[in-house]
């Protein structure tokens, strides 16, 4: 007897110009909480949709000799009116969603306060914590 394939929800993926977007607007309000975006990972490099869109949140540059910390709460407060909505937080990455798409926000400036699992937490793991999947 043949063997069933268990069937799981298509998760919506991301195309490079939606990321592009989604930067876009983070960064038309992240340097007021002393912060900037950065697009990395597969959709940089890799053809085709992607299941995650990954993004760096890197502090400002220097102002008058200091460097202010990033302030999350504000950042968070921010790009919450335009839909990212946050997940778990594991310190070196945030899970997030936007129209309904995995996000990972990643904290260069924080360690992984990933749960310890015999493998590692990928994007469709990354669905189902989020609800998506």
């Amino acid at each position: 007897m043949a063997k069933m394939k268990s069937v799981k929800a298509q998760q919506p993926t991301w195309t490079l110009a939606e990321a592009l977007e989604l930067c876009t607007l983070i960064q038309s309000v992240s340097p007021k909480f002393s912060a900037h975006p950065a697009l990395t990972g597969g959709l940089l490099y890799k053809t085709g949709p992607r299941n995650d869109a990954d993004i760096v949140i890197y502090q400002h540059g220097d102002t008058d000799g200091e460097r202010k910390p990033i302030d999350w709460d504000g950042l968070w407060e921010a790009v919450a009116t335009f839909g990212l909505e946050l997940g778990p937080d594991f310190g070196y990455v945030k899970k997030c969603t936007w129209r309904g798409k995995v996000v990972d926000i990643i904290d260069p400036t924080h360690d992984s306060d990933y749960p310890k699992t015999d493998g590692e937490l990928d994007s469709t793991n990354a669905a189902e914590l989020l609800g998506l999947a």
